[in-house]
């Protein structure tokens, strides 16, 4: 296969839905049927992270790839943030695991974003002229695929989540809540469902209107996600009901925790005579639905009582 067929074939897999790893994979291998190299490796940033982690290699040791990070405030990252590639003939200044001849590290990057890095070394001798044209365009080829796999992670989480509140659609939260109740119930570990309930929607809706709703839909979406745990998930089961699943979490725990949202809640909701009913459930259930729809049926409740706004059934 000539180059031209084979770097058509590489952009042609980049199309099929893949995971990165498989693509990357693919990538490494048709470089290593053209180069003689040492060692090599792709480091990319780790989302919402200034961190750069291993995400693929070759001939590099299991400990090494566990244990190597870069921090944006590390030289050689701060280096590759002006997108230039860098070329050292001795390891006094940069070097990975191996000592080298040769070491050739290129910048991963769209849009002027450094993406991550692409790194290759020789024991002996160096790249030519030929070897680094096909290390430009591979590893062009990678900077394509790192970023279309972000592209397709983007699609799928918009897909899944709410514009306004930016929480889970029912559907998207089912799949997670299942797969934390499995794992909750295997390790034999605390899980807490809590629903909130928005008492008369329809009335609060006909006296002041959508905009001002999804104003305050999206004020107290953002004071549950700055007071939950990284762990727990948001789900919008109705358009006045909303479910927080606890991994890890009791119910004396949780009530706590809720205690201290309510309060928020009440300084912040600017649309007066909303009252918001809390349910609050960690018990034996055959199946997360289960699980849920009891603390759903505990926060109506709470939305009925006048001396309390909270009910915790265990």
């Amino acid at each position: 296969m000539n180059y031209l067929k084979k770097l058509d074939f590489l952009l042609d897999e980049l199309r099929q839905h893949r995971n990165l790893e498989e693509n990357l994979s693919k990538i490494v291998r048709s470089l290593k049927s053209d180069l003689d190299f040492q060692s090599m490796g792709i480091f990319t940033k780790i989302p919402n992270h200034d961190l750069f982690r291993l995400k693929i290699s070759r001939n590099i040791s299991h400990h090494y790839e566990k244990k190597m990070l870069f921090s944006s405030n590390d030289p050689i990252i701060q280096k590759l943030e002006k997108l230039e590639t860098i070329v050292v003939d001795s390891a006094t200044q940069y070097k990975f695991e191996k000592d080298f001849s040769q070491l050739v590290i290129i910048p991963l990057h769209n849009n002027h974003q450094l993406l991550g890095f692409l790194f290759i070394d020789r024991s002996y001798g160096s790249f030519n002229d030929l070897e680094f044209t096909l290390l430009e365009i591979h590893s062009s080829i990678v900077s394509l695929g790192i970023c279309l796999h972000q592209q397709r992670q983007l699609i799928e989480e918009l897909q899944q989540t709410e514009e306004i509140t930016g929480m889970y659609k029912y559907e998207a939260f089912c799949q997670h809540a299942e797969y934390i109740f499995a794992l909750m119930h295997k390790t034999k570990t605390p899980l807490t469902a809590t629903v909130f309930k928005v008492d008369d929607y329809n009335q609060i809706l006909r006296t002041f209107g959508l905009e001002a709703i999804h104003y305050t839909a999206a004020k107290l979406a953002e004071i549950l996600r700055n007071s939950l745990s990284a762990t727990d998930i948001l789900g919008k089961v109705y358009k006045d009901t909303v479910a927080i699943l606890m991994p890890a979490t009791t119910s004396e725990s949780a009530t706590e925790k809720i205690k201290k949202i309510d309060q928020k809640f009440q300084k912040n909701i600017t649309l007066h005579k909303i009252k918001i009913g809390w349910g609050i459930v960690s018990c034996e259930c055959t199946n997360v639905e289960q699980l849920i729809r009891m603390a759903e049926q505990a926060a109506f409740e709470s939305t009925r009582k006048r001396d309390t706004n909270i009910t915790v059934l265990e």
